[in-house]
């Protein structure tokens, strides 16, 4: 197939950034993509068919591109439900929901890889680069498109406006306190915040004004903490002033007012009110969000607290932590104020 005809067709994605300053993109069949959980290795739907296009073919597709799209994208940290919220977006007509695709971890890690010159593309390059690659997510005739970034994607630019593409951005969280407690019988979050804790440990010492930290001597809710303390100062950085305008703190949502409050606060942010009943509606409020099995919110609730109670020192030690590196760091000063640790 041409270049004009991959790029034209919206059932081919681009997943990866290659050598020679190429992307690698994947033809999925029809439907393949909104029936993905994830769309990396475990995405249904894929056909045999792979094609590599050059970077300038892709950058002058999306000049061509000249009416503006509207783009909403869901950002996140770790184990949030996330990925419910995604499903829950997938039940507006006429949509479609793009869920972690890996491109977008592709750019992330790019822009670190520019940072210490081991980058094929040039710092001048990359707002060209990211923001052709976004247009490609906007084609298809549906009337509403999302993306659910993966959490290590809150470094990707906070424009909201690129090239011809509005982007409404919003953003899911829970308190350190309500965090911690959901770790204690969360194998995946345990494992993440091993798995992913060097990483984790070098952003966070780079942006340290004092008391740098080592990994090796953390205890397993402080490694935890870590996990929460960068990616809330992610999210932070990237909303500034315009925070409670656009964020969604899930788990206190879920307790003061259920499944209408979160529903009312993504119409609000993504402008889409004459969608609300089908949110509202939705049956991936009562399922699991990767399994499908019957799910409860209230559940998950139920859960934290009475974590939160069984381990209550553990915890509160783990609050204190962030509580005094953030104190003792001014680019981290902000969290205190999510510690959820006042009741």
């Amino acid at each position: 197939m041409k270049a004009a005809e991959i790029l034209s067709n919206p059932n081919w994605i681009p997943i990866s950034l290659t050598s020679q300053k190429t992307v690698l993109f994947q033809e999925f069949q029809p439907g393949g993509i909104t029936n993905s959980v994830f769309l990396d290795n475990r995405a249904r739907g894929k056909t045999d068919a792979t094609a590599r296009l050059k970077i300038n073919d892709i950058v002058s597709y999306a000049r061509m591109q000249k009416e503006t799209s509207v783009l909403r994208q869901l950002f996140h940290i770790s184990h949030v439900g996330s990925t419910l919220i995604a499903n829950v977006l997938q039940s507006v007509p006429e949509s479609i929901v793009y869920r972690e695709p890996t491109i977008f971890r592709a750019l992330a890690q790019t822009i670190d890889a520019i940072r210490s010159n081991s980058s094929e593309y040039q710092a001048k390059e990359y707002p060209t680069l990211y923001s052709s690659i976004l247009k490609l997510f906007c084609r298809g005739s549906e009337k509403f498109k999302a993306i659910k970034q993966t959490s290590g994607n809150l470094i990707l630019p906070p424009e909201s406006q690129i090239d011809s593409v509005l982007s409404h951005d919003a953003y899911l969280y829970t308190n350190a306190k309500d965090f911690l407690s959901h770790a204690i019988n969360s194998q995946g979050l345990l494992s993440d915040a091993v798995s992913s804790g060097p990483v984790r440990m070098t952003y966070y010492n780079r942006l340290c004004s004092a008391n740098q930290l080592s990994f090796a001597t953390l205890k397993p809710l402080e490694k935890v903490a870590l996990v929460w303390m960068t990616e809330m100062q992610k999210i932070l950085a990237r909303t500034s002033t315009n925070f409670h305008n656009k964020a969604i703190n899930f788990d206190e949502e879920i307790r003061n007012g259920g499944i209408g409050n979160i529903t009312s606060k993504l119409v609000n942010i993504f402008g889409i009110s004459e969608f609300e009943k089908e949110l509202l509606e939705s049956k991936s409020w009562c399922e699991n969000s990767k399994s499908k099995e019957a799910f409860s919110l209230e559940e998950r609730i139920k859960t934290i607290d009475k974590n939160y109670l069984s381990n209550k020192i553990e915890i509160q030690k783990a609050i204190e932590f962030i509580r005094t590196q953030s104190s003792e760091n001014i680019n981290f000063y902000p969290l205190q104020q999510f510690l959820g640790d006042n009741a």
